[in-house]
């Protein structure tokens, strides 16, 4: 008898927690782990291919690889993140975090390839190429200070809802 009072109580306290997560917190998680699900791969993905174009010897293959491969890859993951559109505010500010990290990365990207690109085609000077270089690695540190924003939002986030990180 005792053994099915205690089978009780565990499953009310269970009942009991589940009842207590707010839709709020059920929103946010289930952003993150959509996110982690999603991005993440496809961002290792990615820096496979950034891998290859530094070992490569003709900078027209490299280019070819980023703008065939990378940059729609990069348009993918931007388009999926942009298709959310969350309801609570604590989601939507770390929506919009995440937001802002992709396209800051994506616009160094496509800065970068607007660089060599027009280096190549012969369409843009040194110095103008060099120009778009430096705006695209000001992008990169602008995705970077993201990056950091969307790291520190989680660790609140975690902290404020009692969630653990799952290996």
């Amino acid at each position: 008898m005792k053994k099915i009072l205690y089978a009780l109580v565990a499953l009310s306290s269970i009942w009991m927690l589940a009842a207590c997560s707010s839709a709020e917190a059920d929103e946010v998680l289930e952003f993150h782990n959509d996110m982690v699900d999603y991005v993440n791969p496809r961002m290792d993905d990615l820096l496979e291919l950034n891998d290859e174009i530094l070992w490569m010897t003709s900078e027209e293959d490299a280019l070819e690889l980023q703008k065939n491969e990378i940059i729609p890859a990069l348009k993918e993951i931007q388009d999926y993140i942009h298709s959310k559109d969350p309801k609570y505010e604590i989601t939507k500010e770390y929506h919009e975090l995440i937001r802002n990290w992709m396209d800051a990365l994506s616009e160094a990207v496509h800065l970068e390839t607007e660089a060599v690109e027009g280096l190549l085609a012969g369409t843009l000077t040194e110095d103008e190429a060099w120009e778009l270089i430096r705006l695209s690695e000001e992008a990169v540190d602008e995705s970077l200070k993201y990056d950091k924003q969307v790291y520190d939002k989680w660790e609140e986030i975690k902290e404020e809802y009692s969630f653990e990180d799952v290996e």
